[in-house]
């Protein structure tokens, strides 16, 4: 199993661009041979995503598989991060 940990590098709004998650998505199933993208029991409708406000100091660990990205930058300020993959 693998987990990625993402480290913010300051106190960050969502309107600054945070990590956001895509609620239940590392319940996927990995492509199979015959082309099948998902299981079932996950279906294709599309899923919530979750974000918040991050301080120096918070770190969120998620599995590998989890659909992440980053909410889109609503200011002229930039935001630095670490992420790191064991």
């Amino acid at each position: 199993k693998m987990y990625t940990c993402w480290i913010p590098l300051g106190t960050y709004c969502i309107e600054e661009s945070t990590l956001a998650i895509c609620e239940k998505s590392h319940k996927l199933k990995m492509i199979n041979s015959r082309g099948e993208e998902m299981s079932d029991e996950y279906g294709l409708e599309p899923r919530p995503w979750r974000s918040t406000q991050y301080q120096m100091g918070d770190i969120v660990i998620f599995d590998i598989k989890t659909t992440h990205a980053a909410t889109t930058n609503q200011t002229k300020l930039f935001r630095l991060s670490i992420d790191t993959r064991w």
